[in-house]
């Protein structure tokens, strides 16, 4: 389908491509669009894309957008609030975005989880606290009154 658009052999522009540091350009973007039935868009330090890659078959799926840096690379572009990667795979019961709000549901629960736990803590230092507190003072008021019964005590024995 794309090997009117190579201008080398085609079997040796597959060999080539499938060399580790050899990169794709506009015809496998092309064949992306068509393989993931996505538009993809490609944009170069404007916000207005530079070309449009579509599928021949009409598609909702959310379109991919690139970023073109000196004419030698691609990033992806991709917004945090509206995930879509996966779309297009095929792959069953996908939802984009869900291990991400899975993720941030289980570090919430995590967290609220640690500052009960922290709270739970230190209400029991703040208990343990208090009860030692407690316990010295009743150890004193005990020894006090210990002391003032063996005074008194003397105080009779020697009026008497």
């Amino acid at each position: 389908m794309f090997s009117p658009f190579v201008s080398e052999d085609y079997q040796t522009y597959v060999t080539r491509k499938r060399q580790l540091d050899v990169f794709g350009n506009h015809v496998e973007i092309a064949a992306m669009s068509e393989m993931y039935n996505r538009v993809i868009e490609v944009y170069c330090y404007s916000t207005e894309p530079i070309n449009i890659f579509q599928s021949s078959v009409g598609s909702d799926n959310p379109c991919i957008r690139l970023s073109y840096h000196s004419g030698t690379h691609y990033n992806s572009l991709i917004d945090p609030l509206n995930p879509s990667c996966g779309v297009g795979l095929g792959l069953p019961n996908l939802v984009p975005g869900l291990a991400d709000k899975t993720l941030m549901k289980e570090a919430t629960r995590q967290s609220e989880n640690l500052h009960l736990e922290q709270a739970m803590l230190e209400d029991k230092l703040r208990a343990t606290d208090y009860e030692a507190t407690a316990d010295a003072i009743e150890e004193q008021v005990a020894s006090e009154s210990y002391l003032d019964y063996l005074r008194d005590l003397d105080k009779r024995n020697k009026a008497q």
